[in-house]
């Protein structure tokens, strides 16, 4: 009897929300304005290259993420390149016919993989893993410089609010967008090829 109630409590634990899926909700993504006179630098819509929007599991619940991804990191990544002193724009594809006339370097972000697991939101805290890649370009598509950035993080999701876990997830998934651009911004090489 008391294996049966044990077995019966774990289940309800690791449970979570029982088996839905459910969006990653963010938070305001970073702004930042240029200084007057920072040299121009493109930045390209982030390419997303997993096979599923899928992130994993808190308990039987399904996270999911995917335009809302790409997007919080395009608006970080170009707030971080702001704060580095470059004017960032909105630039094509690099090495594409859309590409003609534009004259600054083009940076191309891709994310390779994401993940976010945990076997309960209050017991454990959630695994995150961020892997992103990132190009600098000329505009002919000529790659000057390529690196890959990880974040791994670990935190607590929490409690399920009457909002769900969809915002707590975003917040998570916010911190390891950020790990990862700092990181990128911590490369001199990438730094360098951007001037």
């Amino acid at each position: 009897m008391k294996t049966r109630v044990f077995a019966v409590m774990i289940a309800m634990l690791t449970g979570g929300c029982g088996s839905v899926a459910f969006n990653s909700q963010f938070p305001q993504a970073p702004q930042a304005v240029a200084a007057a006179g920072s040299p121009a630098l493109g930045l390209a819509t982030v390419r997303d290259t997993r096979t599923s929007t899928t992130l994993g599991k808190i308990g039987l619940a399904t996270v999911v993420s995917g335009p809302e991804l790409d997007d919080y990191l395009y608006h970080s990544l170009s707030a971080a390149l702001v704060q580095k002193g470059f004017a960032v724009q909105n630039a094509p594809d690099p090495g594409t016919g859309s590409s003609a006339g534009f004259n600054a370097k083009i940076v191309q972000v891709t994310v390779q993989s994401a993940s976010l697991h945990t076997f309960d939101a209050i017991m454990a805290p959630a695994q995150v893993t961020l892997v992103i890649a990132i190009q600098v370009c000329d505009p002919t598509g000529k790659v000057l410089y390529s690196q890959t950035y990880q974040s791994d993080t670990k935190d607590y999701i929490g409690m399920h609010s009457q909002a769900g876990y969809e915002t707590r997830t975003g917040e998570v998934l916010s911190q390891a967008v950020t790990q990862a651009v700092n990181a990128a911004m911590a490369d001199q090489q990438l730094l360098a090829a951007l001037k």
